[in-house]
């Protein structure tokens, strides 16, 4: 029913972003992008973690809490085990961005400089 993302320094601990999905088409695509996740069998990617942390509410008020990797890697933490997401996206090319999932937060491309 929401999704929820916070951006924050981790030297400052300052909140870079902080932006709130509802519209059920864009929750539609983040599910799609998270759909088809693969448990990579531990906490096995090199990728930079906790600045950007993704929090799902479903329709039963249960939450997920995801710990996004901040390089280009579609990669998140839980519980200290690492998932790839928007594999439906990878191609021959290789593997889509990270930015394929925070472009559904108007503002945070922004916060974190690539756009």
């Amino acid at each position: 029913t929401k999704a929820s993302l916070c951006y924050t320094d981790g030297n400052s601990g300052l909140t870079l972003f902080q932006g709130d999905v509802t519209d059920p088409a864009v929750l539609a695509q983040l599910g799609n992008l998270l759909a088809d996740a693969e448990d990579q069998g531990g906490a096995v990617s090199g990728c930079p973690f906790g600045s950007a942390l993704l929090t799902i509410t479903f329709s039963d008020n249960s939450i997920a809490l995801l710990d996004l990797a901040m390089d280009d890697c579609c990669v998140f933490r839980v519980d200290g085990r690492d998932y790839s997401y928007a594999r439906s996206l990878f191609t021959d090319e290789g593997a889509p961005k990270n930015e394929c999932l925070f472009s559904l937060f108007p503002g945070m491309l922004e916060a974190m400089g690539r756009k």
